[in-house]
Parts: C-alpha cells; sequence; structure tokens
C-alpha cells in the first residue's frame, strides 16, 4: 500500500515539531540564557528605567511651561446694557459685545524659586535611580547563585540516574553469579532468590531517580527560557576543588559583605531620600514661591463668524511675577512632616534588622562551606572503602567463603555511598555559590563558576 506524499509530509513535519532540539550548556551559557530570560531581573532592568524618568520628570519642575489656548464662544443671548436718555436719545438697551469671539493666546509660567524643593525633587530622583541601579545588582547576584543550584541540581539527577543504573547492573551480573553457582549445587535456592529479589527492588528507585531528573530538566528549562521539549546536554561535571581558597574569618567577611552588598547602600540611599523629604515638607509653609508668567492674547468680535477673517484682531501681551507664602495648610503640613520623619525611622529599623539577618547569613555560609568540605572528603574516603569492601566480599563469596547476605550488604554501602558522594558534591557546589553572594555579591556571569 501505497501512502500519498502528502500523509508523508504531515507525519515526517508532526515529528519535527514536536521532537525536541539538542542543546549544549555550559554554566556560562546557562546564566546568559537565564539573564536574558529571568522576570524579577527584567523587572528591575524596568526599575533602572523609572528612575531614569523619575529624573528627567524631576528636572522638568525647573523648566518653563507653554501653553496655547483658542476659544470660540457664541452668545446664545447677547449681553447687553442699558444707556439712560441723556446719554443716548431715547435711551435703552443696546448690545454690550458682538454674538462672536473667537480668542487665541499662548503663555509661559516658568518658576523662579520654590522653597528649593525643586532641588530637593532633582536630588531625590537621583537617588531612586540610583537605589534602582544597586537592587539590580543584587538580583544578579541572587540569579547567578540560583542558576548554579537548578544547573548542578539537573546534573545531580542524572548522575543519581547512572549510579541507579550502575547498581541495577551490577545486582543484575551478582544474579547471573547466583544463578550460575546455583545450578552446579554451589549456591543455595534462598541466595539466589535474595539476589533476583535485589534487582527488583532498584526497578523503581531507576524509575523515581528518572522522573526527579525530568523535573529538574524542566525547572532548568523554564528558568533558561527554552522549550521544555528539548534535551538539555549540560557540559559541566559535578566536581567540586575543597582545596580551593579559604573562606574568610566571620569579621573579615561581614566587612567585606558591608563593602560588596548593594542592600547596603540602598539603606543609605533611602535614609538620604527621608531626609530630603522632611526638608521638603518643613518648607510647605512659610516659604515663598516665586514664578514668572507671560502671557500673549488676541481676539476677534464679530456678528458673523465668516467676518473674523476680515476684522481687527487686537492683540496684549503681559508678564507677571508671583510671590506666594502659604501661612495655614489646615495643620496638613505638620502631618506630613511627621509621617517623613517616621519614614526615616522605618528605613534604620529595616537596616538594622538586615545587619542582623546579614550577619546570621555569614555564620550560617561559613559553616556550610566548612560542613560540606569536610563532608566531601569523608565521604571520598567511604566510597573508596565502600568500592573496596564489595571487590573483597564478591571475590569471597565466589570462592565460598562469605554469604549472600554480605555481597548484598556489600553492594548497597556501595550503592549509598556513591550517593551520599554525588549528594556532599552538589552540596560544596551550592555553599560556595550562596558563600559568594552572600559575602562577595558575586555577578560575574562571563565567567561562570570560575
Amino acid at each position: 500500500m501505497k501512502f500519498p506524499s502528502k500523509l508523508i509530509f504531515l507525519l515526517v513535519l508532526s515529528v519535527s515539531v514536536t521532537e525536541g532540539a539538542e542543546i549544549k550548556l555550559t554554566l556560562a551559557e546557562a546564566l546568559s540564557l537565564a539573564e536574558r530570560h529571568d522576570i524579577p531581573l527584567a523587572t528591575a532592568r524596568l526599575d533602572v528605567e523609572s528612575g531614569d524618568a523619575t529624573v528627567r520628570e524631576a528636572t522638568s519642575g525647573a523648566l518653563p511651561s507653554i501653553s496655547f489656548n483658542t476659544t470660540v464662544m457664541r452668545h446664545m443671548i447677547v449681553p447687553t446694557m442699558y444707556i439712560p436718555d441723556p446719554l443716548w436719545p431715547g435711551g435703552g438697551r443696546i448690545p454690550a459685545t458682538p454674538p462672536n469671539e473667537v480668542t487665541a493666546s499662548a503663555s509661559l509660567q516658568q518658576p523662579l524659586w520654590l522653597a528649593g524643593k525643586i532641588g530637593m525633587a532633582l536630588k531625590a530622583a537621583r537617588i531612586y535611580r540610583q537605589i534602582a541601579r544597586d537592587a539590580l545588582v543584587s538580583s544578579r547576584a541572587r540569579l547567578k547563585s540560583e542558576v548554579i543550584r537548578d544547573y548542578f541540581g539537573y546534573v545531580l539527577t542524572q548522575d543519581v540516574v547512572r549510579v541507579t543504573r550502575e547498581a541495577y547492573d551490577q545486582a543484575c551480573r551478582h544474579a547471573g553469579t547466583v544463578e550460575r553457582m546455583y545450578d552446579v549445587g554451589m549456591a543455595s535456592e534462598f541466595d539466589l532468590l535474595r539476589a533476583r529479589v535485589e534487582v527488583k527492588n532498584l526497578e523503581p528507585e531507576i524509575a523515581r531517580a528518572e522522573k526527579n531528573s525530568e523535573l529538574a530538566r524542566i525547572s532548568l528549562s523554564n528558568r533558561l527560557g527554552l522549550d521544555p521539549e528539548d534535551d538539555l546536554i549540560l557540559t559541566e561535571e559535578l566536581t567540586a576543588d575543597v582545596e580551593s581558597t579559604s573562606p574568610l574569618a566571620f569579621g573579615d567577611a561581614l566587612a567585606a559583605a558591608r563593602r560588596s552588598r548593594s542592600e547596603f547602600k540602598v539603606f543609605e540611599l533611602q535614609e538620604k531620600v527621608n531626609e530630603i523629604n522632611i526638608r521638603a515638607e518643613n518648607r510647605n509653609l512659610y516659604w515663598p514661591n516665586f514664578t514668572l508668567g507671560l502671557s500673549y492674547r488676541k481676539n476677534a468680535q464679530e456678528k458673523k463668524f465668516k467676518d473674523m477673517p476680515d476684522t481687527q484682531w487686537p492683540e496684549t501681551f503681559t508678564w507677571t511675577v508671583n510671590m506666594q507664602i502659604p501661612l495655614f495648610d489646615g495643620f496638613a503640613t505638620p502631618a506630613r512632616v511627621q509621617k517623613a520623619k517616621i519614614g526615616l525611622r522605618r528605613t534604620q529599623f529595616a537596616r538594622m534588622q538586615f545587619e542582623q539577618a546579614i550577619q546570621l547569613e555569614i555564620s550560617n555560609a561559613l559553616s556550610e562551606l566548612k560542613r560540606t568540605r569536610n563532608q566531601v572528603n569523608s565521604l571520598k574516603s567511604s566510597l573508596e572503602l565502600a568500592e573496596k569492601a564489595l571487590d573483597i566480599a564478591q571475590t569471597r563469596y565466589e570462592e565460598g567463603m562469605a554469604t549472600e547476605l554480605e555481597v548484598l550488604d556489600a553492594q548497597l554501602a556501595l550503592h549509598n555511598a556513591r550517593l551520599g558522594y554525588l549528594q556532599g558534591l552538589y552540596d560544596l557546589r551550592v555553599a560556595d555559590a550562596e558563600y559568594a553572594r552572600i559575602v562577595e555579591n558575586d555577578t560575574d556571569f562571563s565567567e561562570g563558576d570560575q
């Protein structure tokens, strides 16, 4: 039976659409992708753009405002005025103005001095912009730590799948050995059943490891902005240098965090903004405000609109200097000053809380880094001993000098040692990344984990 060419084309197209692409990623490449697709980081960039707009808005307060206005007016009832008989023969009412009027005007308002609040607003806007930029730096440091955790989390799940499959293959080989020994009368039926049970016990463990790996892959793909159907191949291995540079002592680490962490700078800037707000609110009473006004105006009046172009258009040009001194605003200004002072105290309290929190973070990061380094060394030694123990147990069993239980115990110990070592390497990677974020505020995306 021959398939129509169109049907074959659709089948090929459907396969090409549903099958994910194969993507190889280094850690640096993953960081670069995450930087382009991370939503909190994109929001922080918008805050920086908003800060730039706020500066432009504050600058506009010192610039003149210019407007043009045109008015077309039709008197439905023409206003009149009464003239007595001695002034006008017969006396009576006469129209006070033609029924139609057109006015065109242009005006300019230039602040001369508004109690210094324009300069304060511009300074506060620049500080807000710097706060947004510092927050962006903090977001980048957070993102790098999270991507390292997710990247090597997926590597860990893949390694767990590999190790579990190796344990399964090893259990299968051992079961084959027991079966051959059983056939020649060197092993009991109980030993054979126990070996086969061990193989069956590892099958759901493989399925569970594969499920966890799939979830980790999808999570990483979402963070990097990739298609969840893509096949990710991560080129970095789950290794760690336990002999790398030792972390700083607590006092030195705290001093380094105060120099590098942008959150400290943000609190300082917020306190400056609060102080500016207090001074600005205090100047809403008793401080004079001066403005300059320029106005140019032309208008014409006629009985019919069509006669407007041919009529006279009288013009006026005026300038004014206005001084305003606010004397009483219903106690609104004292209330706003009080709120501004409360805002300053809130910022000071928040800074004190952050100081306490950062001390706890640094202490935890240092202890975790020390713990994971010691743990990796211990787990590595345990893994080497477990491999050696299994070799001995298998050799003794084949020679009839050990029981089946000893071999199974050695296999289980080796499997757990391998998993524990992998988890230890991952924990050390995460601890290194957290230390770099907390103490160094590491935002270097170009070199990955170097």
